[in-house]
Protein backbone atom coordinates (compact mmCIF):
# COMPACT_ATOMS: atom_id res chain seq x y z
CA UNK A 1 0.00 0.00 0.00
CA UNK A 2 1.21 3.26 -0.47
CA UNK A 3 -0.46 6.92 0.24
CA UNK A 4 -0.76 9.56 -2.25
CA UNK A 5 -2.13 13.02 -2.69
CA UNK A 6 -3.18 13.36 -5.79
CA UNK A 7 -2.61 16.98 -6.83
CA UNK A 8 -5.54 19.22 -8.44
CA UNK A 9 -6.53 22.93 -8.40
CA UNK A 10 -4.60 25.19 -7.00
CA UNK A 11 -2.63 24.05 -3.88
CA UNK A 12 -4.96 21.02 -2.89
CA UNK A 13 -4.93 17.32 -3.82
CA UNK A 14 -6.87 14.34 -2.88
CA UNK A 15 -5.79 11.88 -0.36
CA UNK A 16 -6.10 8.43 -1.09
CA UNK A 17 -4.49 4.95 -0.35
CA UNK A 18 -3.36 3.44 -3.52
CA UNK A 19 -2.51 -0.45 -4.07
CA UNK A 20 1.16 -0.84 -4.01
CA UNK A 21 2.70 0.02 -7.83
CA UNK A 22 -1.18 0.98 -8.98
CA UNK A 23 -3.73 3.68 -9.02
CA UNK A 24 -6.18 1.37 -7.54
CA UNK A 25 -7.89 3.18 -5.00
CA UNK A 26 -8.61 1.06 -1.65
CA UNK A 27 -9.36 3.59 0.64
CA UNK A 28 -10.78 7.54 -0.22
CA UNK A 29 -8.90 8.96 2.80
CA UNK A 30 -10.59 12.37 1.50
CA UNK A 31 -14.02 11.13 1.84
CA UNK A 32 -13.21 8.84 5.26
CA UNK A 33 -11.79 11.73 7.28
CA UNK A 34 -13.56 14.63 5.97
CA UNK A 35 -10.57 16.69 4.84
CA UNK A 36 -10.47 18.47 2.46
CA UNK A 37 -9.03 21.82 0.47
CA UNK A 38 -5.58 23.17 0.98
CA UNK A 39 -5.18 21.83 4.61
CA UNK A 40 -5.03 18.02 2.96
CA UNK A 41 -1.37 19.21 0.95
CA UNK A 42 -0.31 18.68 4.59
CA UNK A 43 -1.46 15.37 5.40
CA UNK A 44 0.47 12.64 5.95
CA UNK A 45 0.62 8.22 6.38
CA UNK A 46 2.71 7.23 9.29
CA UNK A 47 2.98 3.50 8.73
CA UNK A 48 3.16 0.43 11.52
CA UNK A 49 6.20 -1.89 10.96
CA UNK A 50 3.20 -4.57 10.27
CA UNK A 51 1.72 -2.85 7.40
CA UNK A 52 -1.78 -3.41 8.62
CA UNK A 53 -2.12 0.01 10.99
CA UNK A 54 -1.86 3.36 10.20
CA UNK A 55 -1.54 6.70 11.40
CA UNK A 56 -3.37 9.49 9.06
CA UNK A 57 -2.44 13.05 10.40
CA UNK A 58 -4.41 15.31 9.11
CA UNK A 59 -6.18 18.64 9.45
CA UNK A 60 -10.09 18.33 9.44
CA UNK A 61 -12.25 21.42 8.18
CA UNK A 62 -12.36 24.43 10.60
CA UNK A 63 -12.22 28.22 10.70
CA UNK A 64 -9.87 29.23 8.38
CA UNK A 65 -8.09 31.68 11.22
CA UNK A 66 -7.12 28.57 13.34
CA UNK A 67 -4.84 25.79 13.31
CA UNK A 68 -6.30 22.35 14.25
CA UNK A 69 -4.60 19.25 13.22
CA UNK A 70 -5.46 16.23 14.51
CA UNK A 71 -5.01 12.47 13.69
CA UNK A 72 -7.07 9.02 12.88
CA UNK A 73 -6.11 5.59 12.82
CA UNK A 74 -6.78 2.58 10.45
CA UNK A 75 -6.65 -1.36 10.43
CA UNK A 76 -6.50 -3.87 7.94
CA UNK A 77 -9.03 -6.63 8.48
CA UNK A 78 -9.26 -9.29 5.35
CA UNK A 79 -8.41 -6.62 2.13
CA UNK A 80 -10.38 -3.60 3.82
CA UNK A 81 -9.27 -0.38 5.11
CA UNK A 82 -10.88 0.80 8.11
CA UNK A 83 -11.24 3.32 11.13
CA UNK A 84 -9.27 1.09 13.96
CA UNK A 85 -10.57 3.08 17.40
CA UNK A 86 -14.33 2.55 17.83
CA UNK A 87 -16.35 6.10 18.01
CA UNK A 88 -16.65 5.36 21.97
CA UNK A 89 -12.68 4.94 21.77
CA UNK A 90 -11.78 8.20 19.86
CA UNK A 91 -13.58 9.90 22.69
CA UNK A 92 -12.29 8.36 25.91
CA UNK A 93 -8.90 8.94 23.58
CA UNK A 94 -9.31 12.98 23.30
CA UNK A 95 -10.81 13.39 26.46
CA UNK A 96 -7.70 11.66 27.98
CA UNK A 97 -5.75 13.85 25.97
CA UNK A 98 -7.77 17.04 26.83
CA UNK A 99 -7.16 15.94 30.63
CA UNK A 100 -3.68 16.11 30.54
CA UNK A 101 -2.75 18.91 28.78
CA UNK A 102 -4.94 20.24 32.17
CA UNK A 103 -2.91 18.52 34.29
CA UNK A 104 0.82 19.92 32.95
CA UNK A 105 -0.30 23.25 31.92
CA UNK A 106 -2.01 26.55 33.73
CA UNK A 107 -5.93 27.32 32.51
CA UNK A 108 -4.37 30.34 30.61
CA UNK A 109 -2.41 27.65 28.01
CA UNK A 110 -4.95 25.52 27.28
CA UNK A 111 -8.41 26.69 27.86
CA UNK A 112 -11.77 25.63 28.44
CA UNK A 113 -14.44 23.50 26.48
CA UNK A 114 -13.18 23.24 22.91
CA UNK A 115 -10.03 25.05 23.35
CA UNK A 116 -8.73 22.94 26.05
CA UNK A 117 -8.38 20.20 23.16
CA UNK A 118 -4.84 20.50 21.47
CA UNK A 119 -4.02 22.42 18.24
CA UNK A 120 -2.11 20.06 16.75
CA UNK A 121 -1.82 16.24 17.81
CA UNK A 122 0.14 14.19 15.29
CA UNK A 123 1.69 10.42 15.68
CA UNK A 124 5.76 10.90 14.41
CA UNK A 125 6.79 7.13 14.65
CA UNK A 126 6.20 3.31 15.42
CA UNK A 127 8.56 1.95 17.16
CA UNK A 128 6.42 -2.11 17.07
CA UNK A 129 2.93 -2.69 15.87
CA UNK A 130 1.31 -1.64 19.06
CA UNK A 131 3.73 1.59 19.86
CA UNK A 132 3.44 5.06 18.87
CA UNK A 133 4.82 8.24 19.52
CA UNK A 134 2.94 11.32 19.14
CA UNK A 135 2.99 14.44 20.45
CA UNK A 136 0.09 17.57 21.59
CA UNK A 137 0.96 21.27 21.21
CA UNK A 138 -1.46 23.98 22.64
CA UNK A 139 -1.37 27.68 22.84
CA UNK A 140 -0.38 28.47 19.76
CA UNK A 141 2.98 25.97 19.55
CA UNK A 142 3.97 27.61 22.84
CA UNK A 143 3.42 24.23 25.28
CA UNK A 144 3.14 20.11 24.49
CA UNK A 145 3.17 17.27 25.32
CA UNK A 146 5.19 14.30 24.19
CA UNK A 147 3.08 11.02 24.27
CA UNK A 148 3.55 6.97 23.98
CA UNK A 149 0.50 5.83 23.11
CA UNK A 150 -0.22 1.86 23.63
CA UNK A 151 -2.91 -0.22 21.26
CA UNK A 152 -4.20 -3.22 21.73
CA UNK A 153 -5.91 -5.70 19.64
CA UNK A 154 -9.35 -4.05 19.54
CA UNK A 155 -7.59 -0.65 18.54
CA UNK A 156 -8.21 0.81 22.29
CA UNK A 157 -5.55 3.13 23.52
CA UNK A 158 -3.88 4.00 26.38
CA UNK A 159 -1.70 7.19 26.88
CA UNK A 160 2.03 6.34 28.42
CA UNK A 161 4.80 8.39 29.60
CA UNK A 162 3.65 11.43 28.66
CA UNK A 163 6.17 14.56 28.90
CA UNK A 164 6.25 17.91 28.48
CA UNK A 165 8.12 18.96 25.31
CA UNK A 166 11.32 21.45 25.21
CA UNK A 167 11.10 24.81 23.45
CA UNK A 168 13.51 23.32 21.05
CA UNK A 169 11.07 20.32 20.38
CA UNK A 170 7.94 22.69 20.03
CA UNK A 171 10.56 24.35 17.73
CA UNK A 172 11.28 21.43 15.52
CA UNK A 173 7.03 21.42 15.24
Amino acid sequence: MEYKCTKYGVNQCSSDLLKAGTTDVVLDLETDAAVYGPEEAFANVVWVPDSKHFAFNYSPPHAHHTIYQTVLFYELTGDKWGQWMEEEDEKAFATEIVRLGKENFPKSVHGSGEKAEPQILKVHSWSDASTATAYAIWSDGEVGLTLTLKFDASGKCKILNPRRMSKQELEQK
